[in-house]
């Protein structure tokens, strides 16, 4: 993204302009200085004040969008304030459409949106206007994107369309965030009645990411699916493989219990314990914004 505000960059590069002397700076940059000092101290209302004072002062001024942008950070973020994060980010969009800070206003508002006032449906189009921006963003904000908005979509039933903005995610290159969508892509899948397709999500799954958790539940749901299809030697494989990863758990016995069983008893495919299954997924595992790590 051409702006991204973050506590390692903003206040990085105010506190440098702050060691020019305040001769070379005019008010409003002085006041972004400080700001950026008081925030670096935790005193999160000292900031907030001399961000409102751009803001109401010198609304002409380049720093204005800038600092309202910030402001709308420390009221989500940091004083959880979504009341006033939300009319901050609101004026960006109606006040300062063009400026550089535009595109992530629309970004955080949509997670706003999403997460602090619980309304999918509004953060919809907020997301798509972040990813159909002609602003250039980098590949984390548009993977972040992907994942946040194929979750509305899901939450509001919106299948086909969850499903592409999953699809998108992890074309990108692969990031341990991306887990979440794989799992939600063989699951829609297996919904649609494409056991393959949803098979080879897992298999995609298992193969590349790196959390041990995650690949034990992908091998799972692998076996849960490979029974389905009748393809017995197959989930007693991928069962000996969840086996190794985690040796003895109840699931594990279970699953053996019910492959054998099934190898004697015809299947419809539509296992009552998919359910179980998706309840050990962390679907909140997308990445954690930087300003909350």
């Amino acid at each position: 993204m051409e702006v991204k505000f973050s506590p390692s960059n903003w206040k990085a590069v105010l506190l440098l302009a702050a060691l020019a002397g305040a001769s070379c700076r005019s008010e409003t940059e002085w006041l972004f200085a400080e700001a950026a000092r008081a925030e670096g101290s935790d005193d999160y209302e000292g900031a907030a004040r001399r961000l409102r004072e751009i803001v109401i002062a010198h609304p002409e001024s380049p720093f204005a969008a800038r600092a309202q942008f910030e402001l709308a950070q420390i009221h989500l973020l940091r004083t959880r304030d979504a009341t006033a994060a939300h009319a901050a980010l609101l004026e960006i969009l109606d006040e300062y459409p063009d400026s550089p800070v535009a595109v992530p206003a629309r970004g955080l508002l949509a997670r706003l949106y999403e997460r602090e006032l619980q309304d999918p449906g509004k953060a919809v189009p907020h997301y798509r206007a972040v990813l159909e921006s002609e602003t250039d963003i980098d590949v984390d904000v548009e993977r972040d994107t992907l994942l946040s908005l194929g979750e509305c979509h899901y939450r509001l039933d919106q299948l086909e369309e969850a499903s592409a903005a999953y699809r998108r995610a992890v074309a990108l290159p692969y990031d341990g965030s991306s887990d979440a969508a794989y799992f939600r892509l063989s699951t829609l899948s297996r919904l649609s009645g494409d056991r393959e397709a949803s098979l080879g999500w897992l298999e995609e799954l298992a193969s590349q990411t790196a959390d041990p958790t995650r690949r034990y539940t992908a091998l799972l749901e692998q076996v849960e699916v490979l029974m389905s299809l009748e393809r017995f030697d197959d989930a007693r494989d991928r069962l000996r493989e969840a086996e190794r990863l985690s040796p003895g758990a109840p699931a594990n016995s279970e699953l053996q219990a019910r492959l054998d069983s099934a190898e004697t008893e015809p299947m419809d495919g539509t296992s009552g314990s998919l359910a179980k299954l998706q309840e050990r997924i962390h679907w909140g595992s997308r990445r954690v914004p930087r300003r909350e790590r």
